[in-house]
């Protein structure tokens, strides 16, 4: 008799797109050094640390878009538009909707789960 072995397809980490001014920044989740779901004043959202490499680039494009609006993008959908205050470059918040949107995010971008 033979036996039967599944086995699951693995899963591919979400990305995190940060749009502005006709530039725009793709940081795939399994290029994130750390992300994870964080309680901020008032609400929810993700905390997330790049790689130096990506740290530059999202720094370059925070420096260019002072003033202006940052569209982040996960999993495809809008979930933020701040006007950026100061350039950022190793780390960043993403403010979203409530604690479960945080941490349904958090595993798409770990490659946990696919995307909510």
């Amino acid at each position: 008799m033979a036996a039967l072995i599944f086995s699951a397809s693995p899963l591919f980490a979400a990305e995190i797109v940060f749009e502005g001014d006709g530039e725009r920044l793709v940081i795939q989740g399994e290029a994130l050094k750390d992300v994870a779901p964080y309680a901020i004043e008032g609400g929810h959202s993700i905390i997330f640390r790049l790689s130096e490499e990506d740290g530059a680039a999202f720094g370059a494009l925070t420096d260019k878009l002072i003033g202006r609006v940052l569209t982040m993008s996960i999993c495809g959908e809008v979930v933020a538009e701040p006007v950026v205050r100061d350039r950022l470059s190793g780390s960043g918040i993403v403010p979203l909707p409530d604690a479960e949107t945080a941490v349904a995010y958090t595993a798409a971008l770990k490659g946990d789960t696919s995307c909510p």
